[in-house]
């Protein structure tokens, strides 16, 4: 709907295909291997970097509707769309590397590569992008793009600007309350079906003490050195107990 050409279509995946590729080289080099958590940021990736290409896109569009000549189209777009992606790049990257500073490494590591690709998709978008419009050189426009009967709700937001801004502040203002509670759920089985077999199983096996599923196999070099250890594990508050083979043997 917004591009409405296929040579403009392909530009576009091309161009979200390297950027993808970049950004995963990225960030295997920056965390070493991607974990079922880290691996999540190509949907982010995908999800963000193609709306850079799309509003490149509308207005090399726009710009070439304008001028027929490619390189002003393109030279324009760049020059409108240049800071406003720049801007939008940098918010978006903020808010993933936000993640960073938590101790739960899958979401860390997702902030930090998800960061770096949108950063990675701005420099695609302003420099891959364009030379592949040039090359593959779309067909010129007939008329400006976009939907004529939105024009209306355009025109309303831009009149009644003020207003909004205020209510929109007005809406931000009352959730931040709502933040003290919001609530982090670390354990990833709870993303699961519990309704299916294997967590129904896995579920009721959960609070046996001889099947728990949060229990930690520690391996020692000899029996007193783990008995050592389990003593030393008995004082955290987080462990509730600690078995041995010292612990089937009867005391008498």
């Amino acid at each position: 709907l917004a591009l409405r050409s296929k040579r403009m279509i392909g530009s576009v995946l091309v161009t979200l295909f390297v950027g993808l590729v970049v950004t995963a080289a990225l960030g295997l080099a920056m965390v070493g291997s991607l974990n079922m958590i880290s691996v999540a940021f190509m949907v982010l990736f995908v999800g963000l970097g193609v709306d850079f290409s799309i509003q490149y896109g509308v207005k090399y569009r726009e710009e070439r509707f304008r001028d027929a000549r490619i390189d002003h189209a393109l030279i324009g777009a760049a020059h409108s769309m240049g800071m406003p992606l720049a801007l939008a790049t940098t918010a978006v990257a903020a808010s993933f590397f936000s993640f960073i500073p938590t101790a739960y490494r899958g979401v860390s590591e997702l902030g930090l590569i998800a960061g770096v690709g949108m950063f990675v998709a701005l420099l695609t978008t302003l420099t891959l992008l364009p030379a592949l419009l040039r090359l593959f050189a779309p067909p010129g426009e007939s008329k400006t793009p976009g939907f004529p009967w939105l024009a209306p709700v355009d025109d309303s937001l831009a009149r009644h600007r003020k207003p909004i801004l205020i209510g929109t502040l007005a809406v931000v203002i009352g959730a931040l309350p709502l933040l003290t509670f919001l609530r982090f759920d670390f354990n990833p089985l709870h993303l699961k079906d519990p309704h299916s077999e294997s967590m129904a199983t896995l579920l009721a096996l959960k609070d046996s003490p001889e099947a728990a599923v949060n229990d930690v196999t520690l391996l020692a070099p000899s029996l007193a050195e783990a008995d050592a250890a389990a003593k030393r594990l008995d004082a955290l508050p987080e462990v509730g107990r600690t078995t041995t083979l010292s612990t089937f043997i009867p005391a008498d």
